[in-house]
């Protein structure tokens, strides 16, 4: 990330942004999206955490990706929380955009 605190909207903004520019290649290869989306989730702790204070259901394990038998920090948690949801996000812009081609 930048000096300038994460938020989601930015990350959506910076993932519609790569969506946008490669959007033949990602229509073409729809398994591109989670790659695209992957590419925009904060990898530092620090600015997981910083989402995490701005929303913080992102700090909630969710039952699809928390196992029982797998333990997972904090991190983790946030990370997939903002995963999933750029990738709503995501899917969105892709059916949006399969229905305009």
């Amino acid at each position: 990330m930048t000096d300038k605190k994460p938020n989601m909207y930015q990350l959506e903004q910076n993932l519609l942004r790569d969506l946008n520019d490669n959007k033949n290649q990602i229509l073409k290869n729809e398994d591109l999206l989670s790659e695209y989306v992957e590419s925009v989730v904060p990898v530092y702790n620090y600015d997981l955490l910083l989402l995490a204070c701005d929303d913080l259901w992102l700090g909630y394990p969710n039952d699809y990706i928390i196992e029982a038998e797998h333990k997972y920090d904090a991190y983790e948690i946030i990370k997939w929380n903002v995963y999933e949801k750029l990738f709503n996000f995501a899917s969105d812009w892709l059916d949006q955009n399969r229905k305009a081609a």
